[in-house]
């Protein structure tokens, strides 16, 4: 059968291995530096610590939010510009269709004129 073990005071208990402390060993000087009041300029420390580490926090939220549509909406434009120049590689290839010689000589013949080679000019864009 387990015996238990009778109450000591504070100061014996770690050297006896006490468990059993009294209430009335803990002096209040004991609890005061273990618990010890914040003061004022401790206080508005930490709340401002804590009031920074959120403000951080929703910024780097709101500035990821901001990158997140800006590459949004440079894929976007990212498209268009694709789509431009796919456009203008076929208005390209169609001038060069319209501009061969052979056609412009077979409208030529078509609408009876003939050719003069100090006429000749070369378009260019």
């Amino acid at each position: 059968m387990a015996r238990s073990k009778k109450p000591v005071n504070i100061s014996d208990a770690a050297h006896k291995d006490s468990y059993n402390i009294r209430a009335e060993s803990l002096s209040s000087s004991l609890l005061a530096k273990k618990f010890r009041k914040y003061s004022t300029i401790e206080k508005i420390f930490y709340f401002s610590l804590v009031a920074t580490i959120i403000i951080m926090a929703v910024a780097i939220i709101f500035v990821k939010t901001r990158i997140f549509q800006t590459e949004e909406k440079l894929g976007g434009i990212q498209y268009n510009i694709s789509q431009q120049k796919t456009r203008q590689e076929e208005l390209n290839q169609q001038i060069q269709e319209l501009s061969r010689s052979d056609r412009v000589l077979k409208i030529a013949e078509k609408e009876n004129l003939k050719l003069n080679d100090k006429n000749i000019r070369k378009a260019s864009k």
